[in-house]
């Protein structure tokens, strides 16, 4: 073929696609749609682990952390800053109390290790300073400039008698807890910024054994505010893992993994120091107190009390990574979730993108049958003529595609970026355009599009001139089978009989054309079904398994009478008709198969208090209803009488969702973290049904049992006819009313 004939051909194809605009306009939105959204989606999870990866290098995110019951010391700091492989080590002291009735993590500012990112105002300058983060700020209703009361008093280490802030000057015995705290707990401190941390990049944050049970945000404070002589934790960072993507690369944590087992002969020596240590040191000090009392020859008696308050056996280090940061593993699920859509979605565009293109190419090669025709007679080539057909597609799929890639890498991304900004406290988003996504991309439009644009003239070209020259006979009729049923087919007019025997002469374009609405159908279908599943997802939770429609916290250091007195006022409130006592705090639950940070515990009497003199009614099933996962709403419905589980004084109950991420079955011991990390193993008794959270349910005397104190009700689960927040919250001993209608 010469110059010119390819030239004429070309120039005939851009004057075909002026021509038909619509027909080229729908090739390129199918294409755009779909190569927007596969790319989009593709690029989302790459670019949120990135963003977040680099953000984690710019602050100095720990990779190892280390945790005793103990606490560390400096020396246990200089022995494993000296440990191959690390490059830098940072003991910090860290513990939970109140501000206001909010729980906050006090944190010691950092130096090398977690920096903060300083988003207003500025670093602390003056021990009577603070940092804090915005949640703190919208809860508090605070500002830059104000002052903020940090509350010690449910911090105060009983054991070694030190609270774990210094005094201020100026500070009066006001919020004094009594025996063993000599002076006030409540600490005052100026905010002069607000900062995020590596540390806690979710809004959701783990649970708390201070206050209402779920702490509300950070709030950090210089070095000399603290008292204590040892660390809460150490912070590592390793060498060279900066170059690793932590949430992408596989070397990271092997190389993590690698350091943890080299350092645990060290961990285990300066774990026996400490014991060592401190069983010394409590010995010494309760000799002196005994001698100072005149007492000497109760030493021995007194040094044994005091060691069992301080557990001198439990100097054990935990040595753990990142996977044990609630933060960091819900932020790298939920972005893998993005890439799962791009493997399901985007196909159906891709279907509709294929089923148009092969409609409209199809229509135009046979409008072109006597052009076709008459280049095949003039002596064009089969893959000559074929080019106008096969180009008008793929300047569709290419311009499409194009666009469709510069609009799906940027904004899609953004966009859901963004709308995960409501779950978490992110850094700018860092976008880029992998070449491996942009091929495939681009190269599945061009053969949905081109592909189908060929398989539709592919026959037509094969054909003779003279074939082609000539108008294409009709299909023959054939009688179908509706004609058969003859009171139907008598009262059918003309065009419906036309109608019926073209669906069936025409097959080709019926099953396109059923396919096409199929595929749409789907999409709606599915966007449906998901709010459907959804809502009935919350009916069940909510209306089902908790029937309880309000919360109250309150404060679970009233003393018995203001309790009592509380507790009538609340009885005597005609909005709810009915409550009971909990005890609600979050933990962590950890297996062999991993940990899952953000559980609610839930403890409370009324699993063994009864409605009926048989024992067979529990109170507490009012409120929070445990059907069996295999027996539950889903298998039977709401209708009808369904099995119930019951936590006992021995076994827990647990939900189907955490028994199935960490490998659970009836039967089986799991360990209970605090925030401390210490563990509590408890027997799962039961695994029941559960939608929305995490839960383990148990009963008082189990939770004296596992943690070695009763429990005490800081959570009312009440049943509401109407919302009468403004007169409960004026009720001495409430703290918070929450309710769902």
């Amino acid at each position: 073929m010469t110059k010119h004939s390819k030239n004429m051909l070309l120039t005939d194809t851009v004057r075909e696609i002026l021509h038909t605009k619509k027909r080229f306009l729908s090739l390129f939105v199918m294409s755009l749609l779909a190569v927007g959204f596969l790319s989009g989606l593709r690029m989302t999870a790459p670019d949120m682990h990135n963003t977040v990866d680099h953000y984690y290098d710019r602050q100095h995110f720990m990779d190892v952390r280390l945790i005793s019951m103990l606490g560390l010391t400096k020396e246990d700091l200089e022995a494993v800053s000296r440990a191959p492989g690390v490059r830098a080590a940072e003991g910090s002291r860290t513990f939970d109390a109140l501000a206001g009735e909010d729980s906050v993590n006090v944190l010691e500012m950092p130096r090398q290790i977690n920096l903060l990112d300083l988003t207003e105002g500025r670093m602390p300058k003056s021990p009577d300073e603070c940092v804090t983060e915005v949640k703190i700020l919208e809860a508090l209703h605070k500002e830059i400039g104000d002052t903020i009361t940090i509350d010690t008093r449910e911090s105060f280490d009983a054991v070694l008698g030190e609270d774990p802030l210094a005094q201020q000057a100026g500070s009066s015995g006001e919020g004094s807890s009594g025996a063993g705290v000599p002076h006030s707990t409540k600490h005052t401190y100026k905010i002069v910024g607000i900062a995020r941390s590596p540390l806690y990049i979710s809004r959701t944050r783990s649970g708390s054994s201070v206050g209402t049970g779920s702490v509300t945000g950070f709030v950090v404070l210089p070095s000399e505010c603290f008292t204590q002589d040892v660390y809460s934790t150490i912070y590592l960072e390793l060498e060279g893992l900066d170059r690793y993507n932590c949430y992408t690369d596989d070397a990271y944590k092997e190389r993590v993994d690698d350091f943890i087992e080299s350092i645990k002969p060290l961990a285990k020596e300066r774990a026996r120091i400490r014991e060592k240590q401190v069983t010394e040191e409590v010995t010494f000090a309760d000799m002196a107190a005994a001698l100072i009392a005149g007492i000497a020859q109760s030493g021995s008696s007194g040094s044994e009390s005091a060691l069992t308050g301080l557990d001198t056996s439990s100097g054990e280090w935990y040595i753990l990574d990142r996977e044990t940061i609630r933060s960091y593993v819900e932020f790298s699920s939920d972005s893998e979730r993005m890439g799962n859509l791009a493997d399901v979605f985007p196909l159906i565009f891709f279907l509709v993108a294929a089923l148009s293109s092969l409609t409209s190419m199809t229509r135009m090669v046979e409008d072109h049958r006597a052009e076709i025709g008459t280049m095949k007679a003039l002596g064009f080539s089969t893959a000559s003529i074929s080019i106008k057909y096969i180009g008008y597609a793929l300047a569709a799929s290419l311009v499409g595609g194009g666009t469709g890639l510069l609009i799906g890498c940027t904004a899609l991304p953004s966009l859901i970026y963004y709308e995960w900004g409501i779950l978490y406290l992110l850094p700018k988003l860092e976008m880029s355009i992998s070449p491996v996504v942009v091929l495939y991309s681009l190269g599945a439009a061009v053969l949905a599009t081109a592909g189908a644009a060929f398989a539709a003239c592919y026959t037509t070209l094969l054909d003779k001139p003279a074939e082609l020259l000539r108008p294409r006979a009709p299909k023959p009729g054939k009688r179908i089978f509706l004609e058969y049923i003859g009171p139907v087919w008598r009262r059918l007019t003309f065009i419906q009989k036309v109608s019926a025997r073209n669906l069936f002469r025409y097959k080709k374009r019926f099953w396109m054309t059923i396919i096409g609405i199929a595929g749409c159908t789907a999409l709606l279908a599915t966007g449906f079904g998901l709010r459907d599943s959804i809502f009935d997802v919350l009916t069940w939770q909510f209306d089902d398994l908790m029937p309880y429609n309000a919360t109250i916290s309150i404060d679970a250091g009233l003393n018995p009478s203001d309790r009592a007195e509380m507790m009538e006022a609340l009885e005597a409130e005609p909005g709810i008709s009915s409550f009971i006592g909990c005890y609600d705090r979050g933990v962590s639950v950890r297996t062999d198969e991993g940990t899952i940070d953000g559980v609610a515990l839930r403890s409370t009497s009324g699993w063994t208090t009864y409605k009926d003199t048989e024992g067979r009614h529990p109170v507490a099933e009012d409120y929070i209803c445990l059907y069996p996962r295999a027996d539950g709403l889903r298998r039977y419905g709401r209708g009808g009488e369904l099995p119930r589980l019951l936590p006992t004084d021995e076994a827990v109950v647990i939900d189907e969702k955490l028994a199935d991420n960490l490998g659970i079955k009836e039967g089986d011991t799991i360990a209970l973290l605090d925030s401390d990390e210490k563990e509590y193993p408890v027997t799962v008794g039961g695994i029941c049904e559960n939608y929305v959270g995490h839960y383990v349910h148990m009963t008082a005397s189990c939770y004296k049992k596992v943690f070695g104190e009763r429990p005490r009700d800081n959570v009312l689960l009440g049943k509401a006819a109407e919302n009468p927040a403004d007169r409960v919250m004026k009720i001495s001993g409430a703290i918070t009313y929450n309710s769902i209608y």
